[in-house]
């Protein structure tokens, strides 16, 4: 199961970045990033 769910966050991720562009969808991944590091 955790290989499935893993490739499914990889097409979601591909899905995303096709639809917003992936200027926005890199400084939303590191907008997320420095919140988990902040979370943490």
């Amino acid at each position: 199961m955790g290989v499935a769910s893993a490739w499914l966050w990889l097409i979601v991720g591909v899905i995303l970045m096709f639809i917003f562009g992936r200027g926005q969808v890199s400084g939303l991944l590191v907008d997320i990033g420095n919140g988990i590091g902040t979370f943490r």
